[in-house]
């Protein structure tokens, strides 16, 4: 690709966890921030910047030309709150298996114990140990 010219920052974006990828950051605008999801024009998935850089500090890093650019920040404000729900929804519902079973166990215990005398005894003996 050719190199890019007229911009003004450079947004450095972390892909996977492997390696910096930096992208200019043209005035649209959009006052671009660290943790802003965003598309780029060579990716096809959002990710977020990591570091807003000056083109002299770009120049430093990264010893080839800038051939990508940020073309959007994109909110993802109603996903988030979904995958948050969804990570409460699954922590209540560990929750609650554990409890179920508590409580599945006591029940247990005095079912049997008003079935069968022996067994209540052993209940009573245990439980005041």
């Amino acid at each position: 690709m050719a190199k890019l010219e007229g911009f003004s920052k450079v947004a450095v974006v972390n892909y996977g966890g492997y390696s910096d990828y930096h992208f200019a950051i043209y005035d649209d605008g959009v006052d671009y921030q660290v943790g802003d999801m965003v598309v780029v024009s060579n990716g096809s998935t959002p990710e977020k910047i990591k570091e807003i850089i000056d083109i002299d500090e770009a120049t430093a890093r990264f010893n080839k030309n800038i051939t990508a650019e940020i073309i959007g920040r994109v909110d993802t404000t109603a996903y988030d709150k979904r995958v948050e729900q969804r990570k409460e929804k699954e922590k209540l519902k560990k929750e609650m298996d554990k409890r179920k079973k508590e409580l599945q166990k006591k029940l247990d215990d005095e079912y049997y114990a008003s079935k069968d005398e022996t067994y209540a005894e052993m209940l009573r003996q245990y439980e005041s140990l």
